[in-house]
This record gives structure tokens, C-alpha cells and sequence, in this order.
């Protein structure tokens, strides 16, 4: 028994290190084809329920390679929560976590930020899903949406202009691409 709790634990703590190391391998490959890279602030609005805003700052790097660009959200007061996203530039498909999402017809224009965005959505319905995301490749992730978990809203600087943030909520909430 002494045995086989002590491979336990020796696979716990290997499975933990592995998922801490996770972003700095993404990053490491790409760094080694680099071809560009772009850094920008981003703030976070992340919306829950009850009409709860959290605002967290990130750091936006992004970095273009022949294939495909990543766009790397570092959280600066939390590691865990960084987001990665891969953009295939030949496909035009955005691969955000294991999901897959492709560019949809429709567009939203924001004057604020002076960028269209597009929508991309995953093929397969179900319920639990993000979808849609609005995204930009000069700009990144705009919007996440969640129908069941939290909207998330990037801008480049805090804004006091709730009917900007309400207005992308409302896009992505009604969004269909049928």
C-alpha cells in the first residue's frame, strides 16, 4: 500500500508541475520561429451572474509565425489565469483551449476601438458552450461568451462606458449563425 500511495504521489506532483510549465513551453516553442511579436495591456471585464463585474489587468502578447498566431493573455496578479489562444492564418479557425471555432458570417463594428470584429463559433452544438467569440487578428479576443459560465470583455483601457461593454455582451448573446 506504502507502495502505491508513494507512485501517487509522485504522479501528483508531476501532473502539477507539468500543468505550471504548460504556458512557458507554448511560448518557448514560438519563440524559436519568432517572426513578430506585439505587446499591449489588456483590462478584463469578466461578467457573472447577479450582475457582478470583476476587472483584472493582462498583458497581450502577440506572437506571428508563417502557420498560425498565438495570442498569450498573461494575468498580472494571477498566473493561473493566463488564456492562450492559437489562430490558424491559413484556415482562419481560432483554436482557443481543446475547441475549435470558425469564422461566421456577421460582423461587429466598434467605434470605440475603431476594429470589426468577427464572430466565430464551434461546429458542434451542445449545451455548456463557449460561443460565440468575437475576435480580430490585429486586435485579438474582444469577447468570450458563455451561455452558462462568465462573459469575458477585453479592452485596451478601463471604460466608464457601460453601454460599450453591455453592447458587446448583447452581440454575443444573440448572435446566431444560422
Amino acid at each position: 500500500m506504502k507502495v502505491v500511495s508513494f507512485f501517487v504521489l509522485v504522479f501528483l506532483f508531476y501532473s502539477c508541475e507539468q500543468s505550471e510549465n504548460r504556458t512557458d513551453k507554448v511560448l518557448s516553442s514560438i519563440n524559436k520561429q519568432e517572426i513578430s511579436e506585439i505587446k499591449e495591456k489588456r483590462v478584463l471585464y469578466f461578467f457573472t451572474s447577479f450582475d457582478k463585474i470583476r476587472i483584472e489587468n493582462y498583458s497581450l502578447s502577440i506572437k506571428s509565425k508563417e502557420k498560425y498566431t498565438v495570442y498569450f493573455y498573461e494575468n498580472l496578479d494571477d498566473r493561473k489565469k493566463n488564456i492562450i489562444l492559437r489562430f490558424n492564418n491559413k484556415e482562419k479557425t481560432l483554436n482557443f483551449g481543446s475547441q475549435f471555432f470558425t469564422k461566421k458570417e456577421g460582423e461587429l463594428l466598434v467605434k470605440e476601438t475603431k476594429n470589426k470584429f468577427n464572430f466565430y463559433w464551434q461546429g458542434i452544438n451542445a449545451s455548456h458552450q463557449t460561443q460565440p467569440i468575437l475576435f480580430n487578428e490585429e486586435y485579438g479576443v474582444l469577447g468570450i461568451y458563455n451561455s452558462y459560465g462568465p462573459d469575458l470583455v477585453f479592452l485596451k483601457e478601463k471604460t466608464k462606458k457601460s453601454d460599450l461593454l453591455k453592447g458587446v455582451l448583447i452581440s454575443m448573446e444573440n448572435f446566431n449563425p444560422n
